[in-house]
C-alpha cells in the first residue's frame, strides 16, 4: 500500500462503504481518474486511483504510483471528486416520513441511513429519540465491520 497518503484512506472511506460486492468475493475494484481531497489541507491529488478489495481500501494515491491488480473491476471516476466521509454530529434517524413525525421503524432507520450515505455522511451521532431498531442497526454494523459480539443497550 502507498504509505505516503495515509490520510487519504479516510478520504475514500465513503467509496469503500458504497462498493457492493458479495461478501465472499475478494475481487478488487479500481476507481480511477478521481480528484482526491484527503481533508488534511494538502492540495488535492489529481488523477487518483483507489483500489478496494474485500470491502477495504488496499491502495490509494496518484495513478502513476498505485498498482491496479490484474483481476480488478475498473470504475472510472473521471470528472468526480472524492472527499472524506462527512460526520453528522446531531442527527435524527428513523422518526419521520416526509413531514410526519413519530413514525419510528426499522425501515425508516435504514432509509435514513441510506440517505445519509448517499450524501456522503459516513457517521451519524444521534442525540436522542432512538429506539430498538436504531440500536439493532448499530449493533449489526459493529458485528459486520468490527467483529464485535453481544452488544447491548442499557437504559
Amino acid at each position: 500500500m502507498n504509505t505516503r497518503y495515509p490520510a487519504a484512506l479516510a478520504a475514500v472511506a465513503i467509496v469503500a462503504l458504497l462498493v457492493r460486492l458479495p461478501a465472499q468475493s475478494n475481487r478488487a475494484r479500481a476507481f480511477t481518474g478521481a480528484r482526491l481531497v484527503d481533508g488534511t489541507g494538502s492540495a488535492p491529488v489529481e488523477n487518483a486511483t483507489i483500489v478496494v478489495r474485500g470491502g477495504r481500501i488496499a491502495a490509494v494515491g496518484p495513478a502513476d504510483r498505485v498498482s491496479i491488480p490484474a483481476d480488478a473491476a475498473p470504475t472510472s471516476l473521471a470528472g468526480k471528486t472524492v472527499i472524506p466521509g462527512l460526520i453528522n454530529s446531531h442527527g435524527h434517524v428513523g422518526d419521520t416520513v416526509g413531514l410526519a413525525a413519530d413514525r419510528y421503524s426499522a425501515g425508516n432507520v435504514m432509509r435514513d441511513l441510506r440517505t445519509y450515505a448517499a450524501y456522503g455522511v459516513t457517521s451519524v451521532f444521534s442525540l436522542g429519540g432512538d429506539r430498538q431498531p436504531g440500536f439493532d442497526a448499530r449493533n449489526r454494523n459493529l458485528v459486520n465491520t468490527k467483529g464485535v459480539q453481544n452488544v447491548s443497550y442499557e437504559r
